[in-house]
C-alpha cells in the first residue's frame, strides 16, 4: 500500500513537472543566422524554438531558387513571429 502511495505520488510530481524545452544548437542557430543574413533578412535566429531553426535550416538547404527561397524564409519567419507575439524580427 505505501509503495501504491508513492508511486502515485511520484507520476503526480513528474506530471507537475514543466517540461524542458531544448535549446536549437548553437552551430545550427549559427548557420541559419549567416543563411538568412544572405537572403537580406534581419532576425535573430537565436529566439526561435528548435523546430523554426530546423525549418529554416531545411529551407536553406532546399536547392531551390534565390527569390523562392528568400520567399519561404520570410514566410517561415512570419508564421514563427505570429505564434511568439512578433517578438524576434523578420522582416525585411
Amino acid at each position: 500500500m505505501k509503495s501504491i502511495f508513492s508511486a502515485t505520488v511520484l507520476a503526480i510530481a513528474l506530471a507537475a513537472a514543466a517540461p524542458a524545452l531544448a535549446q536549437p544548437n548553437p552551430q545550427l542557430v549559427l548557420q541559419v543566422q549567416q543563411g538568412i543574413e544572405r537572403y537580406d533578412i534581419e532576425a535573430d535566429v537565436s529566439q526561435y524554438d528548435t523546430h523554426t531553426v530546423a525549418s529554416l535550416w531545411s529551407i536553406l538547404n532546399g536547392g531551390k531558387p534565390y527569390l523562392t527561397t528568400r520567399r519561404e524564409l520570410q514566410t517561415e519567419l512570419r508564421k514563427a513571429n505570429a505564434a511568439t507575439g512578433g517578438a524576434a524580427g523578420g522582416g525585411n
